[in-house]
């Protein structure tokens, strides 16, 4: 067994507990509730502790101990950035989680301003990168917080409302495409680019309104299209994108 010195790391131990009550017991550490007990598994979560190897054991009364195996303490997984840097924070969003020493069967948590009433559930990527949805909160600029992972600076998320399309002008272009397309629409941002259909491009940010997009051109002789449009933030691989449903027909020039 092993996990993290900073603690939350879940302990399966496999066995006969026939009392109703166990508990865990980490080196000279005080005794602690078994966090479940199921037929003959039983779980503990580790507190923090020095990073070194403990002898583990259970007891169903605190009086007589039965030996384990050993637990190795690692030293604490780091923090080093989160990206992006600002997303709409409805609990859908995904934050990336960039640091080291990640375990596996660790129990990490994100929030903003360390309020532990409105939190998520990180997934392990691997022992560079978690996952993290955005806690559901208030817009603004705000402090990360990963329980269960040291950061020795700030790591900041700016909450932003979701942009909305209203409508495309103009509705249509000829196939050949570089038609510049404007679509209007409300919470835009000078990161914002467009998508038409599956097919993702640049935009540019006319007024607070406002963004330009080039038509790319369509290969069939008539065609519709949804045009959406997503705030990508640095480090963001993929935009989160509006669903407006707004249509943009593709016709064939006349000759």
């Amino acid at each position: 067994y092993s996990g993290s010195e900073t603690g939350g790391t879940m302990v399966t131990i496999m066995g006969s507990f026939p009392s109703a009550q166990c508990y865990c017991m980490f080196g000279n550490s005080a005794p602690q509730s078994c966090n479940s007990i199921v037929d003959d598994v039983v779980t503990c979560v580790t507190s923090a502790h020095n990073a070194k190897t403990v002898l583990l054991r259970v007891s169903p009364d605190k009086s007589v101990w039965t030996n384990v195996g050993t637990f190795k303490f690692l030293e604490r997984p780091t923090l080093h950035e989160v990206y992006p840097s600002k997303g709409t924070c409805d609990g859908t969003s995904m934050m990336t989680i960039s640091g080291s020493g990640f375990l596996s069967n660790g129990v990490y948590k994100c929030s903003f301003e360390e309020d532990t009433s409105r939190v998520t559930g990180a997934s392990f990527v691997s022992d560079k990168i978690l996952h993290c949805p955005t806690p559901v909160f208030s817009l603004g600029i705000h402090t990360i917080s990963v329980f269960g992972v040291y950061s020795s600076a700030r790591a900041l998320f700016t909450c932003f409302e979701k942009p909305q399309v209203i409508r495309i002008i103009p509705s249509f272009v000829n196939l050949d495409g570089g038609t510049l397309v404007r679509v209007v629409g409300r919470n835009l941002d000078s990161e914002i680019t467009c998508k038409f259909g599956k097919n993702v491009f640049p935009a540019s940010l006319i007024t607070s309104t406002e963004v330009g997009c080039l038509s790319p051109r369509l290969t069939e002789s008539m065609g519709k299209v949804n045009v959406e449009i997503g705030i990508r933030a640095e480090g963001d691989v993929t935009a989160d994108f509006t669903e407006s449903g707004q249509e943009f027909l593709y016709e064939k020039a006349a000759t």
